[in-house]
């Protein structure tokens, strides 16, 4: 009777140390990727939400629905800019303009490079450029290339408009 109590004791311990183990396990798990996880779950929410917005705006009804999908979405945005998904830079430009060629050009070049890719512009006294954080530094080489002087000799051709700069 003595051997046969020993035994299940010894089985419950080793049960609730395996359960425990495993509680553990996932929690440093959840820990260690804590931060791809949060990034995962931000954007799914940041489409959803942008989805929402999307099916819930009426030009001629209220739109109470719209702003508080608008609100979850901007949530989910500051969220993944917090967590460096996404980084926001501001571009004091001298020669780049609003609706110039050079601005054209530049985002022309872009979307060569990027076909697929989503930013966020804005335009003010400066230009704001919201993107992925692996993708700054392209933006950066692309304002330091068209930010000069329109009749400067070194402006820069868009690739899709090199045969019109050739004359041909």
């Amino acid at each position: 009777m003595k051997q046969a109590k020993k035994h299940s004791v010894l089985r419950v311990f080793l049960i609730e140390g395996t359960i425990l183990l495993l509680v553990v396990a996932i929690a440093a798990l959840g820990y260690t990727f804590r931060k791809p996880l949060r990034i995962a779950y931000h954007r799914n929410r940041e489409k959803a939400a942008q989805n929402a917005m999307r099916k819930s705006w009426k030009p001629e009804g209220p739109h109470d629905s719209y702003k508080r999908y608008e609100s979850r979405w901007l949530h989910h945005k500051k969220a993944l800019l917090e967590l460096g998904y996404r980084q926001r830079h501001t571009y004091h430009t001298q020669h780049l303009k609003q609706g110039s060629m050079q601005e054209e050009q530049l985002f022309e070049e872009f979307r060569t490079k990027y076909p697929r890719g989503s930013y966020t512009i804005g335009w003010g006294s400066d230009l704001d450029i919201e993107d992925l954080a692996e993708r700054m530094p392209v933006w950066d080489q692309l304002i330091e290339k068209y930010d000069v002087p329109i009749d400067d000799p070194c402006q820069p051709v868009a690739p899709g408009n090199r045969e019109q700069a050739l004359g041909s």
